[in-house]
């Protein structure tokens, strides 16, 4: 199925795909089958040829973090894409480019002592906190699980 910049604006997982094009199920084809894409991995694949997608590159320090959610030696991807109620057009002068950002052995610390708590593992949810609401309003707000609900 053909996808337009409007429904892929509204995707965000299989479900969503399933709830936007009244599909019963995502069907991979054959060389995304053959390139060995999971569903979820294609579907993203799709996605990123119909809306813009920034990618934020952040770089761990020389020095090797001891990590137990995000390793010292990995270069981690935080994929940024419009939700459904902006339009693809929207982006400027961000779109399609990649932004590098370098930090030390201390911001990955601090995410994961916020990743044991409040956030309890969930990567995604701290990251978009960080997005929206500023990373000194995570740090001076949001010491609870109670917290984190409040932000949604």
């Amino acid at each position: 199925m053909n996808l337009t910049k409007e429904q892929a604006a509204k995707i965000h997982d299989i479900e969503s795909y399933k709830a936007v094009t009244g599909a019963k199920r995502f069907k991979r084809t054959k060389e995304e089958t053959a390139a060995g894409l999971s569903p979820e991995e294609a579907l993203q694949a799709r996605l990123d040829d119909l809306v813009p997608v920034n990618e934020i590159h952040v770089v761990t320090g020389k020095k090797k973090s001891k990590s137990k959610y995000l390793s010292g030696k990995e270069l981690l991807t935080i994929r940024v894409r419009p939700d459904s109620k902006i339009p693809a057009e929207y982006f400027e002068k961000l779109k399609k480019k990649n932004i590098e950002v370098v930090l030390d052995d201390k911001f990955f610390g601090w995410v994961d002592n916020k990743l044991d708590h409040p956030y309890n593992g969930d990567v995604a949810k701290l990251f978009l906190h960080i997005l929206n609401l500023g990373i000194g309003e995570v740090v001076t707000q949001v010491h609870s699980e109670q917290d984190v609900k409040e932000y949604k």
